[in-house]
């Protein structure tokens, strides 16, 4: 009887890889060394092969593969093994099995032998970033791939300097969040600019898609004594243009909307100045048709505040109301009060031409006589 051991069984090499890479499979050479018993094997035998996930127990990986009439000369032995697309990157080990041709039973030799680096090379078929010869067009043989055509002719160390890219576009998921850029440039140059030719594009567009709380599309803030947090210019010398425009579609929102927080100083929350000899220094214009509207609102909370304050002429189209809201006279007060520089008291003409229906009082002066004049404390 013959007793098969199993000294030393290694995965040397790869014969097929020499060649093109399109003619690469999964095949692999295995080469190992038998002994009988303790003399080294000559002769014919017969092996089977079977993967394993682990070295013991574990799952089958594939089919068990035979190879019959094997020669082993000076116990040493070669064959050929494919089991396919097998080979993940996680640990595989083999199970070989054994007898002498033409003996009965097969036995199992111990332990497994774990498959190392050689037939892992059949795994550049499904690598992670060449699935597809298609993707390293430009990277034919391992010179050119360390320097690719495909990247411009450049090196890598090229892409890792941002001074060097001057156009295309970065995935938000590259960014940093909060994204904070800082530098100086002057007056007429941004940090961060957008440039738009669309004819209703938008340079720098901010959007806050929160449903709820005070939140902000933009927030510009300004630290120097003379500063403005928001700038808006519109160079244009024709057409309606804005330097500054803003909208809400909310049934309670604002258009825009400033603010000054500090208690004290000359300031303003929204300021308007125009040099134009036609110009328009604060413009409102409240354009549905229905509805109580306001071209402008002025509101102070402060006692010594002003709603509005006109330090010019006032120009009123309509009717002008003190007091109340919907006023039905040119002029309309809501109390019987004004007064004058010099007289709190009014001087009323009358105007035959304000009357109608003017009538004569018949015996007006007999009317006058009956009259009874009289005193009293």
């Amino acid at each position: 009887m013959h007793t098969a051991k199993l000294v030393l069984m290694t995965a040397v090499f790869v014969v097929f890889v020499f060649g093109t890479v399109s003619a690469q499979t999964t095949e692999f050479t295995y080469q190992g060394s038998l002994k009988d018993g303790a003399t080294v094997a000559n002769g014919n035998y017969d092996f089977e092969f079977a993967l394993f996930d682990s070295l013991s127990a574990g799952t089958q990986i594939g089919s068990t593969l035979t190879r019959s009439t094997v020669a082993v000369a000076g116990g040493t032995f070669a064959v050929k093994l494919d089991f396919g697309s097998q080979f993940p990157g996680a640990n595989r080990f083999l199970e070989v099995r054994v007898r002498l041709t033409g003996q009965p039973g097969i036995t199992i030799l111990a332990p497994r032998q774990q498959l190392d680096s050689s037939p892992y090379s059949v795994k550049s078929l499904n690598s992670d970033n060449a699935i597809n010869a298609t993707n390293a067009t430009s990277a034919l043989t391992a010179v050119t791939a360390t320097n690719a055509t495909q990247l411009g002719g450049q090196t890598p160390s090229f892409y890792q300097n941002a001074a060097n890219l001057n156009s295309g576009t970065l995935a938000s998921a590259r960014l940093p969040t909060p994204l904070s850029v800082t530098g100086a440039a002057g007056f007429g140059n941004g940090i961060i600019s957008g440039t738009n030719s669309s004819t209703n594009g938008m340079g720098v567009q901010g959007l806050v898609t929160a449903g709820t709380t005070i939140t902000f599309g933009g927030y510009f803030q300004s630290d120097s004594t003379s500063g403005r947090g928001v700038h808006g210019f519109a160079s244009s010398d024709t057409g309606v243009t804005y330097g500054v425009s803003g909208e809400s579609d909310s049934t309670s929102g604002i258009g825009v909307f400033g603010r000054v927080s500090v208690a004290t100083g000359t300031t303003y929350g929204v300021r308007g100045d125009t040099t134009s000899t036609s110009g328009r220094g604060v413009y409102g214009y409240a354009s549905s048709d229905t509805g109580t509207t306001y071209g402008v609102l002025g509101s102070s909370a402060s006692p010594d505040g002003y709603g509005g304050y006109f330090s010019g002429r006032g120009y009123f189209s309509g009717n002008v109301g003190l007091g109340v809201i919907d006023p039905t006279f040119r002029l309309q007060l809501s109390t019987n009060s004004a007064a004058k520089p010099t007289s709190s008291s009014w001087t009323i003409s009358s105007d035959r031409r304000l009357k109608k229906n003017i009538r004569t009082i018949d015996g007006a002066l007999d009317q006058l006589m009956q009259l009874r004049g009289v005193t009293y404390q």
